[in-house]
């Protein structure tokens, strides 16, 4: 019990420290001086206003497309309006993680869902929230790798395993969807996912509660069995 609330409190600390907490509001700090549409941008993803944040953050861009920081607001601000607002997942991945101890949970790590630190935690996966996290990604993507800090690579690699997540999901509930799929739109899903188990799973980022399910996913994916990627995904579903 003592090393798992260690291990908590380590990880929050250390979310605190790399600015995974400002990512859906307080973003990241800047060396510069804060523009108005900046600012109000910020008070309003505070206020859990994302769509008019977007507004600010989207017009701050057309004057400074090079504001890697404001981008990667608007990136956290398109995902939050897909439900996925990542100090609110943390903080609910943490509290099902320490209720689950509490309750004498045996701490195995394979083949159930309760030992998914996602489980329950997924925001409704419809066709709509999916989009906001694909264009939530499109934003991220567009700030150069040499740019990203630490915090913007953990924001990047939670946000494709998110959108993977919940794209996974969708199919599972509509498999006419999985047939539909192209060998393409597959085997991008499946990259993804290694590319979220790569970045999450090394260094202070492994400790956060979406390692474990990316590198889960991973592995899955490149043991299943199928000639082609989209029977490797179906294996999952």
């Amino acid at each position: 019990m003592k090393n798992n609330k260690s291990s908590l409190t380590a990880y929050l600390l250390f979310t605190l420290l790399a600015g995974v907490f400002c990512s859906c509001g307080r973003n990241f700090l800047s060396s510069s001086a804060p523009t108005d549409k900046k600012e109000s941008a910020e008070k309003l993803m505070e206020a859990d206003k994302y769509g008019e944040a977007q507004i600010e953050l989207e017009a701050l861009l057309i004057s400074e497309p090079q504001n890697y920081e404001a981008r990667s607001m608007l990136g956290a601000c398109l995902a939050a309006q897909g439900g996925v607002s990542l100090v609110k997942l943390i903080l609910k991945a943490a509290s099902a993680k320490a209720s689950g101890n509490s309750s004498g949970s045996s701490g195995s790590s394979t083949g159930t869902s309760s030992s998914n630190p996602l489980a329950g935690i997924l925001p409704t996966t419809t066709l709509a929230n999916i989009a906001f996290m694909r264009n939530a990604n499109a934003q991220m993507a567009l700030i150069p790798t040499a740019s990203l800090n630490e915090s913007m690579k953990t924001q990047t690699s939670a946000f494709l395993l998110f959108e993977s997540l919940m794209f996974l999901e969708y199919l599972s509930k509509n498999p006419s969807a999985l047939a539909s799929l192209s060998e393409a739109d597959a085997l991008k899903v499946i990259k993804n996912i290694a590319k979220s188990a790569s970045v999450l799973g090394s260094g202070a980022a492994s400790k956060n509660p979406f390692a474990t399910v990316a590198a889960e996913k991973a592995k899955a994916l490149e043991t299943a069995p199928g000639s082609t990627s989209q029977e490797k995904l179906g294996t999952l579903l």
